[in-house]
Formats: structure tokens, sequence, C-alpha cells
């Protein structure tokens, strides 16, 4: 062959080589999305143990208030939130 001149399998490879990027890209970003959907959730629960931790170290009724107000459910969370920033 000559120096400069692909043959038609190099560029059936090239185009086979960025498919596969595209492919590989596509991934990334659907995992990413996905990955961000339940971020606020898994950021809430892990703020949650750290408010009820900080409860173990008060007793008797401070503690009990402690732990209810520590412990809201998420969807409650989200509802207030939206509504002190007046999204709703």
């Amino acid at each position: 062959m000559m120096p400069g001149v692909r043959s038609g399998q190099e560029e059936r490879e090239d185009v086979v080589y960025i498919i596969m990027k595209i492919n590989k890209l596509s991934i990334l970003i659907l995992v990413f999305i996905l990955n961000i959907s339940g971020c606020s959730s898994t950021w809430y629960g892990m703020m949650e143990n750290g408010r009820i931790d900080a409860c173990e170290s008060l007793h008797g009724q401070e503690r009990e208030e402690c732990l209810e107000e520590a412990t809201i459910p998420y969807e409650r969370y989200e509802r207030e939130r939206a509504e002190a920033l007046g999204y709703q």
C-alpha cells in the first residue's frame, strides 16, 4: 500500500472504535445522571445518621426530642425545604 492511503479494513476499524467510544461515553453519562438522582436522599441519610449520633450523648426528654427531630422522613424534609425556599 502507498503511504497515507488506508484500506477499507482500517477505516472500518476506526469507525468501530469511534462507536465504542461513543457508547462508553453514553453509559458513563447515564450512570452519572442516575447517581445524581439518588444523591440527595443518600446525602440526607448520612446527615440523619450524624444527627442521631449527636443525640446519643443526651438523656431523658431532651434525648427523645432530639431523636424525634433528627429522624424526619426525607419526603417531609424535601416538602418543608421547598416551602421555606418558596418553591411551592
